[in-house]
C-alpha cells in the first residue's frame, strides 16, 4: 500500500503529508468532546504513522553511499532520544498545563508535529522534488 502512495505523492509530498496528519489527528485528540472525534482521530493517525519509514527513505536518498550507515545509525538515535524524553515532556506537560482541559498534551503535541512539518518541508531537496512534482503534474495535464 505504502508504494501505491509514494507513486500517487511522491515520496516527500506523503512525507510532508503524514506530518500534517500528526498535527491534525493530535489536534482532534486535543479538543474532542465527543466518542465520535476520538474515533476520527485515530482513524487521522494511521497516516501519521508512516512517516519513519519515509524519512528513513528519505535520508539515504540525500547521503553518498558510503555515510549510509552513519545517517541510519544517526537517524535511529535521534528516534530513541525523542522516545525518552518525549514522554518526559508530555507527562510534565499533563500535570503542569492546562490551557485545553485535559487535551492540553495534544495540543502541544500537535505544535511539536507542527515543528516538524516546517522542518520537513524547508529540508531543500524535498521542497525541489515537491517543485519538480508540481511541474511534472502541470506538463501531464497539458
Amino acid at each position: 500500500f505504502l508504494k501505491y502512495l509514494i507513486s500517487l505523492m511522491g515520496e516527500q509530498r506523503l512525507l510532508v503529508t503524514s506530518f500534517i496528519s500528526g498535527v491534525m489527528h493530535n489536534l482532534v485528540y486535543g479538543l474532542a468532546r465527543t466518542k465520535l472525534l476520538l474515533y476520527v482521530g485515530m482513524c487521522m493517525s494511521h497516516i501519521t504513522g508512516i512517516s519513519g519509514p519515509l524519512l528513513s527513505s528519505a535520508v539515504s536518498r540525500n547521503v553518498e553511499p558510503t555515510e549510509q550507515g552513519r545517517s541510519q545509525g544517526a537517524l535511529s538515535a535521534l528516534t530513541a532520544l525523542a522516545e525518552a524524553i518525549g514522554p518526559v515532556f508530555i507527562n510534565y506537560v499533563y500535570r503542569n498545563w492546562h490551557f485545553c482541559g485535559k487535551g492540553t498534551m495534544f495540543v502541544v503535541a500537535a505544535f511539536l508535529y507542527l515543528l516538524g512539518t516546517i522542518a520537513v518541508f524547508c529540508i531543500p531537496s524535498i521542497k525541489a522534488s515537491l517543485d519538480d512534482n508540481n511541474n511534472n503534474n502541470k506538463k501531464k495535464k497539458k
